[in-house]
């Protein structure tokens, strides 16, 4: 594969900030629209809709027949018109800036397209009213509003623009239990911020063409066209004064748009205030927390809760009321404390982004924030620990730790939203030693054996009780070895990556590596991982010893290569490169093992399982190697770039060019070794289905699947163990039963065709391949867009399905179940 080498000026201005804003669509949910439109009325969403409206089951039924229109006007929508524009919008792939009259026609369509679903969504609400009371329909105008405001905060500009979507305060209102009177005194503040917060989103939406626009404009003052840039190529030092022009003009440009969302900022600190005064304490802690947690992220440390401290201890019959009483002055004390830390937060916070700009990254600034934040979370740390040690001498060790155990068993089941009893498994204190022996130090070096993996390693055996004794004696040998391998090799290993990048106080300032350093380091953990290899053969050579029958050994030499691989690839979670394919990463031997063969059944399949596990540790071993590498160069490149910026001699242009140059190897080159253990598990695959006996070879495929695609089959959204929970309840009546039958029936089967379309399109596509030729990138764009679809049509059955179970279960039984899933609303890539 050949990567693009071409780094042109206008790729590090305009293009680059237009292309990651049309282009990165790596966290984009819906029917692959890019994030360019929003996705359709999803049926979650219309959950949230029948909950403000107070609909009823027979309501919601209705409207659901409505929706099931509604999507497929959508979606005759998306294969027509949709998908014209997303070819259209292709002409941002390119290394060129496209026409400006091409652009302003992107847009006037995009427009055009945003009415029309605009309408598509009138009609559908205009269909809900004919069935709402005359009490319903006069909150359906602020449903509509919430609508219009996820239409145009759905798309990724929208992040770019401001920062982030606009946090929308009246979501976790609604979600909070107010008492009726707390309603009424809060509602209309709320009814009033959503019309003007919907007008301000529309607003930044409204601008989002015409700064573009602005930009072309600004181009051609400068006398920027495209038959400059080649020339741009031959003079960097040209090409970076005019890249500085045009970060300052864009900076400009952007200072409206930047204005307009702290205005909306304003609004709902603004709102803020005044909600909270109307409520309860309680409800206004719990939207606080909420609107700081999501609009002001890096305020969380802070956002403590101290109130079931006092109920807690109001429940202990084992505490006197002078110690409740010192309980109560902890909590006061630590929420007086927390609260007035989250403020000067988000004051921090705001001031930050107020002065923040993505044209200019400013590293003292993020330097300066980030400690003004630490110092901030240091000066809770210390009143917290005071408070606590005084709580101590008051209540004693064990009240103290008792009390803490009840707040945090409280806070979980509060969380589950179940009443059952949280068990906190007790760890003594010879076995956290252990564990704290088994590690190695380092991310790029494997930790020892512990007693849990080798209990997995050795759990087919069913050893005697003389012979686990023997094998407890010997693994007490190796955690004395592996000791004695941690002052030494792994000693070295750590004291030579502690002084790789050497950091002044005084100065505040970093000296990054050389060359020979970075070596150096690698040098040695290469050194130490082979001492490590060489202590677990050791180990398992003296393992075998203590058996006689030629089963027995063979389970310990399929350990000891289960061992090998093992740490080749707890090594190599550490290092993301991004086009380290998932499918990868399967292991065959761990796949078999989930399947509770009979012996006879692994019998014949033991002979292809010894060969595909010999060539798999060898296949491994070179990612390793290959992995290793790509970190080594990394690690050198990092440093030196570093170098470079303290010297002033910071060309991004130049950087631009060598990164490719240099990584773009290592990265191809893990790639390829990614295809070859794939094609060896596929090889292996097919020659396991061929030859087990008796087992369903749909299964096995199903299983490999799984492993080979967790993206796809890791999905918040699936309520595919919440039915087989449901079936296991003891108190279903009949007709629940009945139901349920039913439910899964149209349920299992859809949901795994779903997943293997999916499977078949190769699963979450890794957008490194946007580097790739433009070929490949037209793929990309046209698989990630099917793809978009696919998961949002297993979405909706999920949704509908759990909206179903809500019907048919009682509220308790849905506790019991584990409540019903709701998927994360999809991020954009500038969120934190």
């Amino acid at each position: 594969m050949k990567l693009l080498t071409k780094n042109r000026l206008v790729s590090l201005t305009i293009l680059l900030w237009m292309m990651v804003i049309l282009v990165d669509v790596a966290a984009v949910q819906g029917q692959g629209t890019m994030g360019m439109l929003p996705n359709p009325i999803s049926s979650r969403e219309l959950t949230t809709y029948f909950d403000r409206l107070g609909m009823s089951e027979q309501q919601c039924l209705a409207v659901y027949a409505f929706h099931d229109q509604y999507k497929r006007e959508f979606r005759v929508l998306h294969e027509s018109e949709i998908t014209i524009f997303m070819k259209e919008l292709s002409i941002m792939e390119g290394g060129t800036l496209p026409e400006r009259k091409r652009v302003e026609n992107l847009f006037k369509n995009r427009t055009r397209l945003l009415k029309r679903i605009a309408s598509i969504d009138d009609r559908l609400m205009d269909q809900m009213q004919t069935i709402l009371t005359d009490e319903q329909a006069v909150k359906l105008p602020r449903v509509k509003l919430a609508r219009e405001r996820t239409r145009l905060t759905s798309q990724l500009m929208m992040a770019f623009m401001g920062g982030r979507p606009p946090y929308d305060l009246s979501e976790p209102f609604l979600e909070l239990d107010l008492s009726q009177e707390e309603f009424a005194a809060a509602d209309p503040v709320i009814e009033q911020y959503e019309r003007r917060l919907t007008t301000g989103v529309r607003e930044i939406n409204d601008s989002f063409a015409s700064v573009i626009l602005r930009m072309y404009d600004a181009m051609d003052e400068m006398g920027l066209g495209e038959e400059n840039f080649e020339d741009l190529e031959e003079d960097p030092e040209k090409a970076e004064e005019i890249m500085e022009t045009m970060q300052q003009i864009m900076m400009e440009i952007m200072a409206e748009t930047q204005k307009k969302s702290k205005k909306l900022k304003e609004l709902n600190r603004r709102t803020y205030n005044m909600v909270a005064d109307l409520l309860e304490p309680p409800s206004a802690r719990k939207l606080r927390n909420q609107f700081y947690q999501n609009a002001y992220g890096q305020s969380a440390f802070a956002l403590e809760n101290y109130e079931p401290w006092i109920n807690v201890a109001a429940d202990m019959e084992d505490l006197t009321e002078p110690q409740r009483q010192a309980v109560t002055e902890y909590a006061q004390l630590m929420q007086e404390k927390s609260d007035k830390v989250a403020e000067e937060a988000v004051k921090l916070i705001s001031e930050f982004e107020e002065n923040m700009n993505p044209f200019d990254y400013d590293m003292e600034l993020w330097q300066e924030h980030f400690k003004n934040i630490g110092e901030l979370q240091s000066d809770l740390t210390v009143t917290a620990n005071e408070a606590m040690n005084s709580l101590r001498d008051t209540l004693g060790e064990e009240l103290t730790t008792k009390l803490t155990q009840n707040v945090r068993k409280a806070a979980n089941r509060e969380q589950a939203e179940d009443t059952t009893e949280v068990v906190t498994r007790e760890i003594d204190d010879s076995e956290l030693q252990r564990e704290t022996r088994l590690s190695s130090g380092d991310y790029y070096l494997p930790n020892g054996i512990g007693r849990r993996e080798l209990h997995d390693y050795l759990q087919p055996m069913d050893l005697s009780d003389a012979e686990k004794a023997l094998v407890d004696a010997l693994h007490e040998d190796y955690l004395l070895n592996f000791d004695e391998l941690k002052e030494t090799k792994l000693e070295s290993v750590s004291e030579a990556n502690n002084e790789l990048w050497e950091y002044d106080e005084d100065t505040e300032s970093v000296t990054p590596p050389t060359e020979k350093q970075v070596r150096d380091l690698y040098r040695l953990r290469s050194e130490a991982m082979d001492a490590v290899l060489k202590l677990d053969q050791s180990f398992f050579s003296d393992l075998a010893i203590l058996f006689t029958d030629n089963a027995r050994i063979q389970q310990v030499q399929r350990a000891a290569r289960s061992r090998l691989r093992h740490v080749y690839r707890s090594v190599q979670e550490h290092i993301y490169t991004y086009n380290n394919n998932e499918s990868s990463r399967v292991d065959l031997t761990e796949l078999i093992g989930q399947l509770n063969l009979t012996s006879e059944q692994f019998e014949s399949i033991e002979e292809v399982m010894t060969e595909y596990e010999i060539k798999s540790a060898d296949l491994i071993k070179r990612k390793y190697e290959i992995m290793m590498n790509y970190q080594k160069t990394s690690d050198i490149w990092s440093a030196e770039v570093t170098r470079l910026q303290q010297e002033g001699e910071f060309n991004a242009l130049e950087i631009g060019r060598q990164y490719q140059q240099r990584m773009g190897t290592a990265r191809e080159q893990v790639s390829n070794i990614c295809e070859e253990i794939i094609q060896q598990n596929q090889q292996s695959m097919v020659q396991l289905t061929e030859q087990i006996s008796g087992y369903d070879e749909s299964v096995i495929r199903r299983e490999y699947s799984r492993m080979a695609y967790p993206s796809v089959y890791e999905d918040e959204a699936s309520v595919t163990g919440h039915l087989t929970r449901a079936f296991q309840l003891n108190d279903l009546t009949e007709e629940q039963r009945r139901r349920l039958e039913e439910i899964a029936a149209e349920y299992r089967p859809a949901y795994a065709s779903y997943c293997q379309q999916l499977v078949d399109l190769g699963g979450e596509l890794d957008w490194w391949r946007m580097e790739a030729e433009d070929a490949e990138a037209k793929d990309y764009f046209a698989r990630q867009q099917e793809l978009a679809t696919i998961k949002f049509d297993r979405d909706e059955l999920s949704a509908r399905t759990a909206s179903a179970l809500a019907r048919v279960l009682r509220e308790e039984q849905v506790r019991a179940i584990g409540g019903l899933p709701e998927p994360p609303e999809s991020t954009g890539p500038w969120d934190y």
